[in-house]
């Protein structure tokens, strides 16, 4: 490949969340580099963080917190440039094609919305632990969308199996979907209440936070990463880890069911929140600090 790029003349090489493939082009090229990082694969501990950090001409982060990091390499940094991700917003506008009676659900049932693969960082297991301590409260339900891997790829493991064990004793009130495709994943939200993101990691960015958001959903969520930087105490409940992250999810979720009228006021910031977000204005903030090579 790096032959074929000597041969060939480039202005800009973006390289997509692998920085080190920089130093395989070492001087087979005179385009200007430019990563793209959607994790924290560039700071102060990556090895040869110092050389990477050199080789790139711009380098365009998720979030502020992905920018953060990079700029533990360079506390006087000029390169990094924060751009936030974007969604199709008119996914969420089509009429949703899955309903609460299709999944046997009521009407009077306070539907809570999980999206993500089902691993430990998730803080699914967090979740369903504050199901458990909420078995008193049999109109709350738990909607949980995601496999413990991509596609349609097998989802048996441990883990997975330990989620459903400690859910055995409130299984009627817990729905594994297991893998949703993506266009789908608005219609399910659309149904649901409240949108959980409990996430125990570093998330750089938060995309389920904005898919929630643009289906009009409060959120409740953690201080990891960069999820703060999408949410504001208007749309969001955001508990601070470490903590009791079960214990703060419960309290949290039982709060908003009892108070229907904040959850509805706070679904409303989320919609006008999310259209920042958008596909449009991702690609024309992408384009414009490209526009700033020199």
């Amino acid at each position: 490949r790096s032959h074929s790029i000597k041969k060939s003349s480039f202005d800009c090489i973006i390289l997509e969340n692998r920085p080190g493939y920089a130093l395989q082009l070492g001087g087979t090229t005179k385009a200007k580099i430019v990563y793209h990082l959607h994790n924290d694969f560039l700071n102060n501990g990556t090895h040869c963080g110092q050389e990477l950090y050199q080789r790139a001409s711009k380098i365009i982060t998720v979030s502020d917190y992905i920018n953060s990091r990079v700029r533990t390499c360079n506390t006087n940094d000029h390169k990094c440039v924060t751009v936030h991700n974007g969604i199709n917003l008119a996914m969420f506008a089509a009429t949703p094609t899955v309903t609460r009676q299709s999944l046997g659900y009521d009407e009077g049932d306070f539907i809570l919305a999980f999206s993500g693969r089902l691993t430990p960082e998730k803080g699914i297991l967090e979740l369903i632990e504050a199901m458990n301590m909420l078995k008193n409260e049999a109109h709350i339900k738990l909607l949980v969308m995601g496999s413990a891997f991509y596609a349609n790829a097998s989802s048996g493991n441990p883990f997975t199996a330990e989620l459903k064990s400690r859910a055995e004793g409130i299984s009627d009130r817990i729905k594994f979907t297991g893998y949703v495709r993506h266009d789908q994943i608005p219609d399910y939200l659309k149904l649901s209440d409240v949108s959980v993101v409990p996430s125990t990691w570093e998330e750089p960015f938060g995309l389920t936070v904005v898919e929630g958001m643009a289906a009009g959903l409060p959120i409740i969520t953690t201080n990891r990463g960069g999820i703060p930087e999408i949410v504001t105490k208007d749309n969001a409940i955001v508990i601070q880890l470490p903590g009791d992250l079960a214990g703060c999810l419960s309290e949290a979720i039982l709060h908003l069911s009892q108070h229907k009228d904040e959850c509805k006021r706070m679904g409303k910031v989320s919609t006008q929140l999310s259209r920042q977000y958008t596909k449009e204005n991702y690609a024309k903030h992408f384009f414009d600090t490209l526009a700033t090579l020199e």
